[in-house]
């Protein structure tokens, strides 16, 4: 059976008190970083997330986890521009990469079309 919902928030609001410690233990981990923008993100939570994932790319520019997590902050905050250019980016740096080719595939068209939408 699947958990009760508010059995699913309390780990949820625990797992993210976790990855608080952590990067609060070592601030230049580039994963506890990332784990908490993903936190954030997955709690709406948009403004914190792009900021915890910012400083997960300062610390680690090519974690790609992380640029996937950074295109989609900026796509639902609707900045179709820079999720596009870092898309292009991205799939310059590593354009044999499965998980950038997927990347491609989910955002880089969508992107393009709704910037041209906006024209």
């Amino acid at each position: 059976q699947f958990p009760h919902n508010s059995d699913r928030k309390k780990r949820i609001t625990k797992a993210g008190q976790c990855f608080e410690h952590a990067r609060q233990r070592d601030d230049q981990d580039h994963f506890a970083e990332f784990y908490l923008a993903y936190y954030y993100a997955q709690t709406r939570q948009i403004k914190k997330a792009t900021l915890h994932v910012r400083n997960a790319l300062s610390l680690h520019s090519d974690h790609l986890p992380s640029l996937h997590l950074m295109v989609l902050l900026l796509s639902c905050t609707q900045d179709y521009a820079e999720a596009l250019e870092l898309t292009e980016q991205t799939m310059e740096e590593y354009p044999d990469h499965l998980g950038v080719m997927t990347l491609k595939i989910k955002h880089f068209f969508v992107l393009k079309l709704v910037i041209f939408m906006k024209r």
